[in-house]
């Protein structure tokens, strides 16, 4: 390569490099790309919206994200263990026919959510809410295609679907929005766009030959082991959205909306390591699962630091100033997702070796603390007692998961050296 070579020496060739290695920093920087579109299309929302309508739309997305995780069954994280195992093509067909069953409950529960959750809905918008959850099993579908395709090293393509699926709802909503006609309901439809592409791209790039559907019935046991840690994990995300709005009213719903947003920003980072320490996590060594971490808790840490500084400092400019009581929901949501992402490792560590009871335990102690403390939370300081509540929700669930993994919270303190080698990982170098 000549010395004058940008590829080598400039920031953006290095950048490139990376890119075109599939390596798991790629999750990370798919996994932030769909968050920055989310970002474009949150104050966007958010403007044209205001508070109340935000309150509304944050709801029933937080629904239409939760009710496929509770209705899969654990069945997508199954599906990855054994692929990790076996890597037969007859789980991958037997899930898709478990998905495709899955849009009867789907369908049940439409009508007492939008009486009972978000009442505030026009008849529009729950039209568009009955056709989000009819469209269920296209999520559960890609989902079962993105755990195949993580077990398969295809890094690229698993950051591509959640890129896709933002691509197509920030762009509906930004064009929806010029045009004048942005309303919670076009905002669902949005959404629903955004999740059929992505399933369309999950099937074309995992195909399967024909062949018979078998084993359902234990592919669905196992799952079950495994479900409650997973509705944990989306619920402790997304959960606290949804009791928020009766809670402390749609307006202030809608400031803890954005704070809880900038939170998330911290996660990508942490899970992409997870996610790509699933497969030598399978060995159940202790040694390995404290060093995978000691790194998750390095950047989980590092990357709190600069989210809380940056939103101090931009949410007012990005979402207007009516968003200004958003600031300090977003400094203790984002010290909650530093412990919420390093739980997610350890869990996945527990399913990694096929505790799923002990994973689902931890995510229940961390919901079940946090839901505990949210109504307390919500009465004393609204939207900051509710991240408050929360964050020490995730801390239970965190020294559950560890005793679990037989894990003192001393020996998962990082050392210097864990920085470099959690870098290192991501990029798919060896620690230096």
């Amino acid at each position: 390569m000549p010395a004058d070579s940008p590829t080598r020496y400039s920031p953006l060739g290095r950048v490139r490099a990376l890119a075109e290695r599939d390596t798991p920093v790629l999750l990370v920087l798919g996994r932030y790309a769909a968050l920055s579109l989310g970002l474009v299309s949150a104050p966007v929302v958010a403007r044209a919206l205001g508070p109340h309508g935000r309150g509304l739309t944050a709801t029933a997305l937080a629904l239409l994200t939760v009710i496929p995780v509770v209705l899969s069954c654990g069945v997508p994280l199954a599906v990855r263990r054994r692929s990790a195992t076996s890597g037969s093509d007859d789980v991958v067909r037997t899930a898709r026919r478990f998905a495709a069953l899955t849009v009867v409950p789907s369908l049940v529960l439409v009508q007492p959510l939008t009486a009972w959750v978000v009442p505030g809905l026009t008849r529009a918008d729950k039209v568009v809410f009955a056709l989000s959850m009819a469209a269920v099993p296209l999520t559960v579908s890609w989902a079962v295609d993105a755990n195949v395709l993580l077990v398969n090293g295809r890094y690229r393509r698993v950051a591509a679907l959640g890129v896709i699926q933002a691509f197509v709802s920030t762009g509906l909503v930004v064009a929806l929005a010029a045009a004048g006609r942005l309303e919670v309901w076009s905002v669902l439809v949005a959404f629903l766009a955004g999740n059929v592409v992505t399933f369309v791209a999950g099937r074309w790039w995992v195909r399967t030959p024909e062949g018979p559907v078998v084993g359902m019935r234990d592919l669905l046991r196992e799952g079950r082991r495994l479900t409650g840690g997973q509705v944990g994990e989306v619920a402790t995300g997304r959960l606290d959205q949804i009791m928020t709005l009766p809670l402390i009213g749609p307006q202030a719903a809608g400031w803890y909306s954005v704070g809880n947003t900038v939170g998330t920003l911290v996660s990508p980072v942490v899970q992409a390591l997870g996610n790509s320490a699933f497969a030598e996590l399978t060995s159940g060594g202790r040694a390995d699962a404290r060093r995978v971490l000691r790194q998750a808790i390095a950047l989980a840490t590092g990357a709190g630091a600069m989210v809380a500084v940056a939103a101090w400092a931009l949410v007012p400019p990005v979402f207007g100033e009516a968003f200004a009581p958003s600031r300090p929901i977003a400094l203790v949501a984002v010290a909650g997702a530093v412990v919420t992402s390093v739980t997610y490792v350890a869990t996945m560590a527990l399913a990694a070796t096929d505790h799923g009871r002990e994973m689902t335990m931890a995510r229940v102690v961390g919901l079940l603390v946090g839901l505990a403390l949210l109504p307390l939370g919500a009465w004393v300081a609204g939207g900051i007692g509710v991240a408050g509540a929360m964050a020490l929700g995730a801390v239970a669930g965190l020294l559950h998961a560890l005793r679990s993994l037989g894990l003192g919270p001393v020996e998962v303190i990082p050392r210097p050296g864990d920085y470099r080698s959690a870098v290192a990982h991501l990029v798919g170098r060896a620690a230096p």
